[in-house]
């Protein structure tokens, strides 16, 4: 018989080494096809996106704001440039040609790129003066933020006016006027702008003749505030005003003035009053001062006992014995 011969383990490892490439092999070729498959489905997706008809959006040229634009503010060419919007945001009331617009004085602020609509301007064009009632007269006033209703009052509110002033150490509030149309004000984008630059609200009123010289008198002596009313509202009121005594009920004053004798201070008591000077030394105050001389001095014995009897003398007033 012929000899068997046992293969040792180093040459079956290597043997089954050999054998397991085909393996790699199918996993190459399987992501392959998942590779080939994706860029298919992109490919597709393209594809469809570029099929699809683009709509297209009709647009209208309107006249829009070349810069940030202030209240109260004539429209020349150099402001306006043309805009396109969406046909759907169109209406009437927008300009077509910056020849409508050119002269036009602006009742609120516009930014930049807005599109210009009539009711951004006023009726009468080229002069602020037109807009006035025959009865009204422009008078404006600078206004802090809470002063001015922070910023929020525009053209054709209506508002009353009040003036807060110190007198004697006391503050008093008064309503001076009432019912006032508002021209032109600042509104709190048009501070905001990096373009208009503004760090107080402007605010222009038409008020009466009366009322005028009630808030320009108001302004030097006090601080002024306005107070927004419903456009509906036009009734005036008679008020008489309120003080700081009207603040509080008359019990608080009451326990104040209560509170102000328990810290007062202790009173000081008045400095005693200074002994009368002695009187000038003289024989008749010395005398008046002395007792009274004696004369004769009597011992009278009785048995164990001895009594002394004074008898007054005879010597003038003043003498010794």
């Amino acid at each position: 018989m012929p000899a068997t011969v046992t293969k040792d383990v180093a040459t079956i490892l290597k043997e089954r080494s050999i054998a397991a490439p085909p393996q790699r092999k199918n996993n190459n070729w399987m992501a392959g096809v998942l590779i080939v498959l994706l860029v298919l489905l992109i490919a597709q997706g393209l594809l469809r996106a570029a099929s699809k008809p683009k709509v297209e959006t009709a647009l209208a040229t309107v006249v829009g704001a070349a810069t940030d634009i202030a209240p109260g503010t004539k429209l020349s060419f150099s402001s306006l440039h043309y805009v396109q919007i969406p046909t759907r945001y169109y209406n009437d009331s927008m300009l077509d040609s910056n020849e409508l617009a050119v002269g036009a004085i602006t009742k609120y602020y516009i930014p930049r790129g807005e599109p210009i609509s009539k009711k951004y301007l006023f009726a009468r064009h080229q002069f602020l003066s037109a807009n006035l009632e025959t009865h009204e007269r422009a008078v404006s006033l600078k206004l802090d933020d809470d002063a001015a209703v922070d910023r929020t009052i525009a053209a054709d509110d209506l508002v009353d006016v009040v003036v807060t002033m110190v007198k004697d150490g006391k503050h008093y509030t008064k309503t001076i006027a009432q019912n006032v149309r508002v021209l032109l004000s600042g509104s709190k984008e048009a501070l905001e702008s990096r373009n208009l630059r503004s760090t107080q609200a402007n605010v222009t009123l038409a008020a009466s003749p009366d009322q005028c010289e009630a808030i320009s008198a108001a302004q030097e002596s006090g601080k002024l505030k306005l107070l927004m009313r419903s456009r509906l509202s036009t009734s005036v009121s008679n008020l008489p005003g309120v003080s700081e005594d009207d603040l509080l009920p008359a019990k608080a004053f009451q326990s104040v003035k209560k509170s102000v004798i328990a810290q007062a201070p202790l009173p000081i008591p008045p400095f005693p009053q200074l002994l009368p000077a002695p009187p000038a030394f003289t024989p008749e105050a010395v005398q008046s001062v002395l007792p009274p001389a004696l004369g004769w001095v009597v011992e009278v014995f009785s048995g164990s006992k001895k009594e002394s009897v004074a008898v007054p003398g005879s010597l003038p007033a003043g003498s010794v014995r």
